[in-house]
């Protein structure tokens, strides 16, 4: 069968084109995923000019990661250190951890890294969700804000660099650093606004059991009422 492509939902049109065969195709939290099984798998959305965001956006995807091989596994990136095109990308860490890089200059410096304390290595769908609005990031696992350490080698400026790199799903946009192996992702989307924190819990609780989500009562009865035909009085 064919690949299977992932269509932009919104009308910016950012369809990703992929590499994977069709039975990378699997079952998401929320209908199909695809499966990252390190055979060249990627997912390239282009370099439209929508995608260039330079502040005040939100990243949200599933993840189920299934393996921890020692070493660090890009799966995220508008970056590419060709022609200084570096703006920030993700990666599951060795230690089977979520880490953010952000680069604002494009150049590699000044440089801030970001590492959570919630394994996503554990074979089970975590809700990822990573804001970013005027210098400062934060990241939501399961709709739980987590305290990530962070590298004190700069301060990340208020905006990013304009990387006209395309945004990749399963490798860094260098090629060289390897795609994600042993991970399943689905519902991935990228936002133009910073959501909050009840946005974040909302959507993690709705996403990850619709079934609970909200009851629906018995309907009530509405007992007429005689109102007064007054409508002023001094």
């Amino acid at each position: 069968g064919s690949a299977p492509d992932q269509l932009d939902s919104t009308s910016n049109g950012n369809d990703g084109t992929s590499s994977h065969p069709a039975d990378d195709r699997v079952t998401g939290q929320l209908g199909k995923g695809i499966f990252y099984d390190g055979s060249s798998d990627q997912t390239s959305y282009g370099t439209a000019a929508s995608l260039r965001v330079l502040v005040d956006w939100t990243i949200s995807f599933w993840y189920k990661g299934l393996q921890t091989n020692g070493g660090s596994q890009n799966f995220l990136s508008k970056a590419n250190s060709t022609g200084n095109q570096r703006s920030w990308n993700m990666w599951q860490d060795g230690s089977g951890k979520l880490g953010v890089g952000l680069n604002p200059s494009g150049t590699g410096t000044p440089n801030k890294n970001y590492i959570t304390g919630t394994l996503l290595s554990d074979n089970t769908w975590k809700k990822v969700d990573v804001t970013f609005a005027s210098n400062d990031l934060k990241i939501y696992i399961d709709g739980v804000e987590d305290t990530p350490t962070k590298n004190a080698d700069s301060t990340t400026a208020a905006v990013f660099d304009a990387s006209t790199t395309p945004l990749w799903l399963g490798q860094h946009g260098n090629g060289n650093n390897g795609p994600l192996g042993g991970a399943h992702i689905d519902e991935f989307r990228f936002s133009s606004a910073v959501r909050t924190s009840t946005w974040i819990e909302t959507e993690f609780n709705n996403q990850s059991n619709t079934g609970t989500f909200y009851a629906v009562g018995a309907e009530e009865v509405i007992t007429a009422v005689v109102l007064d035909p007054i409508i002023c009085m001094w």
